[in-house]
């Protein structure tokens, strides 16, 4: 109580053990609304390549051990305090890995409203939004970090991205534009179209 009779209250809500392990729990809602941000435009290009959305409005995605920070920053991005889930793997010839699960219905409604499926394999495209090519690139670092690579032939750098044709023919498109060449890279045709 204050000198002038009024009344100031802070209210401090707390978790039980439970509500803490829910992967529901305080998942920032605000996520990928701006695909202006690079965080937002990175982390969907994250998802879309190695991703899941199941069903049940949960979200979920599982990278190696070594690529946790990827998955830490993502974590900090979506403003939850859940832990990842670790896995050992028993198969020496197997990674270990973090899991990022969470089932919040706005995040994945939003995540749909942008293109991504839960049944995405070869289906992937590119955001439904305006998306210049200065942002692009970030979404473009995303898949590339999901199910991509950077790699060195020769001392010149080769970036590779396996994904729908889809998506490789919108990736080689943007490769195009950006190096202004005369030809867009080839798309290659295997299992999993590649650029």
């Amino acid at each position: 109580r204050t000198a002038e009779g009024s009344v100031h209250c802070v209210v401090v809500t707390t978790r039980n053990r439970r509500e803490r392990k829910q992967n529901s729990w305080y998942a920032w809602e605000g996520a990928f609304k701006d695909m202006s941000d690079e965080r937002s435009l990175f982390f969907y290009g994250l998802l879309l390549s190695d991703g899941c959305i199941y069903k049940s409005n949960r979200l979920s995605i599982c990278l190696q051990a070594r690529d946790k920070p990827v998955l830490d920053a993502l974590n900090k991005y979506l403003r939850r305090d859940s832990d990842l889930l670790f896995t050992k793997r028993r198969e020496p010839h197997h990674q270990d890995k973090y899991t990022l699960s969470l089932q919040d219905p706005v995040i994945v409604n939003t995540l749909f409203e942008l293109g991504m499926t839960n049944n995405k394999s070869l289906k992937e495209s590119t955001p439904k939004c305006h998306m210049p090519d200065d942002n692009a690139r970030h979404f473009w670092r995303g898949c590339i970090a999901g199910d991509g690579s950077v790699k060195n032939y020769n001392g010149l750098p080769h970036i590779y991205l396996c994904g729908s044709e889809e998506l490789c023919s919108e990736f080689s498109k943007f490769i195009g534009r950006i190096l202004l060449l005369k030809t867009n890279p080839k798309v290659n045709r295997s299992r999993k179209h590649e650029s």
